[in-house]
């Protein structure tokens, strides 16, 4: 299978580009929103908040005690581990994939955060400048779209709740 992006849709999409992949997901049949598309880690993550809010027994995670340092010396306490069933794409051309997810507080910019395991076991391909993740599916090539605004909007809101968390 071929991937490839073409440019005709980038007329919507302000350039150059290098704004994050902001998507849309089903994490074990719950719509997630806010879904950050990230290759620079090994672990994916799930928002503590919205572990919740898709009211998972708390019991259901694996407990775990290692500490994640952040490359600004943050530290995170994980809560714990669990996989869940992840659908990426629209119908007919979806996948479905079991994702394992350290579940943490983190700022609530992004809800879930998918690192390279999962698009490894994806297949995917990421173009940021078309704002896309493709994947083979049995009926063809799959894709997720990022919402250019969205990712803006997202990042605006980080750097305001860094300078808010500064501020105290």
């Amino acid at each position: 299978m071929i991937f490839s992006f073409s440019d005709d849709v980038l007329n919507d999409i302000r350039t150059p580009n290098n704004d994050p992949l902001v998507v849309n997901v089903n994490i074990s049949n719950h719509f997630v929103g806010r879904v950050l598309v990230d290759n620079e880690s090994l672990t994916n993550m799930l928002s503590y908040e919205t572990f919740n809010k898709m009211n998972i027994p708390l019991e259901e995670l694996k407990l775990i005690q290692s500490p994640l340092v952040g490359f600004t010396g943050n530290v995170l306490n994980p809560k714990g581990v669990i996989s869940f069933l992840v659908t990426v794409g629209e119908k007919p051309c979806w996948v479905t994939i079991f994702v394992n997810f350290l579940v943490v507080k983190m700022l609530g910019t992004y809800n879930t955060i998918l690192r390279r395991p999962t698009q490894c076991a994806l297949k995917a391909v990421v173009s940021i400048p078309h704002m896309k993740m493709k994947f083979p599916t049995p009926c063809g090539m799959g894709e997720v779209k990022g919402n250019p605004s969205n990712s803006w909007r997202m990042v605006h809101d980080f750097f305001e709740t860094c300078k808010e968390d500064h501020a105290h």
